[in-house]
């Protein structure tokens, strides 16, 4: 299961948080997982992809100001988090 929010996190930030209920990560794959290419032990032979996704989030997030993390539990799932200024039109 997959569960998206948004909401409100300052007076104009909005922060954004994507839960799953996957395989989650270990200590040592919470380290590395905003790098480029990098990709848990055991998902380098079951899980086709290039390991770009969460560097570029990252990079895109923190060049509009915000701020990127993640918080996970081995075989419970993960939490991927961002915080970002909100837009408003003039």
């Amino acid at each position: 299961m997959i569960i998206v929010r948004a909401e409100e996190a300052q007076a104009d930030m909005v922060q954004v948080s994507v839960e799953d209920s996957g395989l989650g990560m270990d200590d040592e794959t919470l380290r590395h997982v905003f790098e480029v290419f990098s990709r848990g032990a055991p998902l380098k032979r079951t899980i086709k992809g290039t390991s770009l996704g969460l560097a570029i989030t990252k990079l895109l997030v923190e060049t509009m100001g915000g701020k990127v993390w993640v918080k996970s539990n081995l075989d419970v799932g993960s939490t991927f988090y961002f915080i970002l200024r909100q837009w408003r039109q003039i």
